[in-house]
């Protein structure tokens, strides 16, 4: 399986990372949406297997996801808590509230595992331009620029053979060298995305095997509706 860090893009030989960019976005999207709006643990249990499918033709390591939850971990905390204590008071409901939600967290990992920047640039570019009075090209590129910066803010999060638990709140080790990294890593991005704009722009051209792929998705996922 495939490495890297979280929020970067896996480059493996599959068969999902050769589709057309948008099929993989909307596919993404239809997939979380639907997976959110599961109240029974059999259509729980449904899609995660379907993501067990996901990951395992995606060839991309398990690994990756699981970091996702390290900055998330304290959502997922708060979510059992508030179910336990101010909810109805059933541990198997606040587990299945915490699964549900852990399984969201990965789906929606696979955008940024499956879709290149630059693509998931050009996406943002033709959504935001059908929209009046927004800057589409400002704010996608904005967009592009804070995505690009994830895996980077992960390996200063935890570098190769350095811990930095315990100075988490040191503005002057952690935070300050962290601001100074964005502003750097901002500044550089926007002045290479401007410069090469409509070279990013450009997405390929969608095949037969990218509509089958979006029906096939459309069709998953309204079966977890009668699991």
């Amino acid at each position: 399986m495939a490495e890297g860090s979280f929020g970067s893009y896996i480059d493996t030989d599959s068969f999902f990372h050769k589709l057309h960019p948008a099929v993989k976005a909307v596919s993404v999207i239809i997939l979380t949406i639907t997976a959110g709006t599961v109240k029974s643990p059999s259509g729980l249990f449904y899609f995660w297997v379907v993501f067990a499918a996901v990951l395992l033709f995606s060839r991309i390591s398990p690994v990756l996801f699981l970091r996702a939850l390290i900055p998330l971990s304290p959502v997922l905390i708060a979510s059992f808590a508030s179910h336990w204590f101010f909810g109805i008071k059933d541990t198997e409901y606040s587990l299945f509230i915490v699964c549900r939600l852990t399984l969201l967290i990965f789906f929606s990992s696979l955008l940024t595992f499956m879709i290149r920047t630059d693509h998931l640039t050009a996406l943002f570019y033709r959504v935001f331009r059908i929209v009046p009075f927004v800057d589409a090209k400002g704010l996608s590129v904005s967009l592009g620029c804070a995505l690009s910066f994830v895996p980077e803010f992960f390996t200063f999060f935890r570098p190769k053979g350095e811990k930095r638990i315990g100075r988490l709140f040191s503005i002057k080790e952690f935070l300050a060298p962290l601001a100074e990294k964005a502003m750097t890593h901002s500044r550089n991005s926007v002045c290479v995305m401007l410069e090469t704009f409509d070279e990013r722009m450009r997405l390929p051209y969608m095949k037969p095997a990218d509509y089958t792929a979006l029906l096939c998705v459309i069709i998953i996922s309204a079966g977890g509706y009668y699991v």
